[in-house]
């Protein structure tokens, strides 16, 4: 945990330098250890939690912030979706289904140009302040495909996903963005299944979210 949070702040960090679009820091963020508990301190930033995103307006945001996170110069160790996904699988003892999953979802994924990605870019993450949107939460930064962020804004309910990724400058093919939807979905299976263990009542309708990935191939 220390070591996502230092991540994030890093990363927050480089990008405030680079007045990109993010909620920077505070003065010695941490990580520090509060009551045996990692945390991290940033700086108040006024914002309307009301208000709701036209996609453009996200996808334009997610384009800055994209640019921006090409010149992080230091490697980004972190896991990624598919890692992540395995390590709940492992330590909450999830359905094996999951892990087939995972493993014939990596097997389809095409190759590409990597580079570091917020991780969960969706518009709750994403605030509306004075002067433009904001990004924050940078705890699931990875160094992987632009594909992954436009996957996660795509499958919002938050707005009109799809419109965003449309509104993408050189958005891409539907085709091409499709693996990486599917992950995103499965992504998001596995998370609920991880929370279902804290709350048990939540278990059949995770269960059913599985059969409906598997049945209709992720599509939402």
């Amino acid at each position: 945990m220390l070591q996502s949070l230092a991540r994030e702040v890093a990363l927050s960090s480089f990008l405030e330098m680079r007045d990109a679009p993010v909620v920077p820091p505070f003065e010695s963020p941490g990580p520090h250890v509060a009551n045996g508990l990692p945390v991290t301190l940033w700086r108040f930033t006024r914002h309307d939690p009301n208000h709701v995103f036209a996609p453009g307006e996200a996808a334009w945001s997610l384009a800055a912030l994209h640019a921006a996170l090409r010149d992080f110069p230091d490697p980004l160790d972190a896991p990624g979706p598919l890692a992540e996904a395995r390590s709940w699988i492992s330590r909450f003892d999830l359905p094996a289904e999951l892990a087939d999953e995972v493993d014939a979802l990596e097997a389809a994924l095409p190759d590409g140009p990597a580079q570091p990605l917020h991780g969960d870019a969706h518009p709750g993450n994403l605030l509306a302040t004075a002067s433009e949107p904001h990004w924050l939460d940078f705890e699931d930064t990875w160094a992987g495909p632009v594909l992954w962020g436009l996957a996660c804004l795509a499958l919002t309910t938050r707005l009109d996903g799809r419109a965003a990724v449309a509104a993408y400058p050189g958005a891409p093919d539907p085709d091409e963005l499709a693996p990486w939807l599917r992950l995103r979905d499965l992504f998001g299976v596995c998370w609920r299944f991880a929370i279902a263990r804290r709350f048990p009542e939540r278990l059949p309708e995770v269960q059913a979210d599985l059969r409906r990935f598997k049945t209709v191939g992720g599509s939402r």
